[in-house]
């Protein structure tokens, strides 16, 4: 199984995947040229960066309550336990962990006040969202 990330918006797996969303496709389906999803790209794989999945539309941010001693969870219940988090089954018990850590420092960082805050955009926030640079003649925010 390899953790993948959508470029653009495209169904897989009777869903659709927005801009961004980390989702898992079968080795067999991603080293198909033909069938793979061509609107994804593989995730990288280090600093857990391959485990930061969003949460399905619908589910609330939290929605899983994560104990404090969750590290001594069995095997089946840390990836029952990632999937309620990121709405994705986790294929290994290496990347359940991957998620479960990345939803518990999201949460220290949320509660700690410290959680970064969104700069007031003009426009409509393409250029932005796809990382590019404003054109020149855009009055800077700030």
């Amino acid at each position: 199984m390899v953790t993948v990330i959508a470029n653009e918006r495209g169904y897989f797996d009777g869903e659709l995947r927005d801009i961004g969303a980390a989702f898992v496709v079968s080795d067999a389906l991603w080293n198909d040229e033909e069938r793979r999803p061509k609107w994804a790209r593989l995730a990288p794989q280090g600093a857990g960066g391959a485990w930061i999945v969003r949460p399905k539309s619908g589910e609330g941010d939290g929605a899983a309550e994560i104990p404090e001693d969750w590290q001594g969870l069995s095997v089946a219940e840390r990836k029952a336990l990632a999937k309620a988090i990121s709405g994705e089954p986790a294929p290994n018990v290496k990347e359940a962990d991957g998620v479960i850590s990345a939803e518990v420092e999201r949460r220290a960082a949320g509660s700690s006040g410290n959680a970064p805050t969104e700069a007031a955009v003009s426009g409509n926030g393409l250029q932005e969202a796809l990382g590019l640079q404003q054109p020149d003649w855009v009055v800077p925010a700030g």
